[in-house]
C-alpha cells in the first residue's frame, strides 16, 4: 500500500489505490477516514481509487494524514484485514 499521494492533477500519484493482482478477489471493501473518524470514501471496487475528495466529489480535502481500512476475501476463502495511514499532499 502506498503511504502518500498527491492529487494535484499532474498525472503522477493522483490516486490512492491498492496495487497488485486482483483476479482472485471474491470480496473487496475499502474505507478512508479523516483524523476525527469521519468516513471520507468507501468503495467495494478494487479498481476505484481515492482522489483526495469527499466521496471522490467536491473540493480537494486538506493536506494531512488519513486512515484506511481494507478487507479482502480471496477465492481460497482467505480473509485479509489491513489498516494503515496515507498522507494527502498537495
Amino acid at each position: 500500500m502506498p503511504n502518500a499521494f498527491s492529487p494535484n492533477g499532474d498525472g503522477l500519484n493522483d490516486l490512492f489505490n491498492v496495487t497488485g493482482s486482483f483476479s482472485e478477489i471474491q470480496y473487496f471493501s475499502m474505507q478512508i477516514y479523516d483524523r476525527w473518524g469521519l468516513m471520507i470514501q468507501e468503495t467495494n471496487d478494487s479498481l476505484e481509487g481515492w482522489n483526495g475528495r469527499m466521496n471522490n466529489h467536491c473540493d480537494l480535502l486538506n493536506e494531512g494524514v488519513y486512515v484506511y481500512t481494507l478487507t479482502i476475501h480471496d477465492l481460497g476463502y482467505n480473509v485479509f484485514h489491513l489498516k494503515g495511514f496515507v498522507v494527502l499532499l498537495k
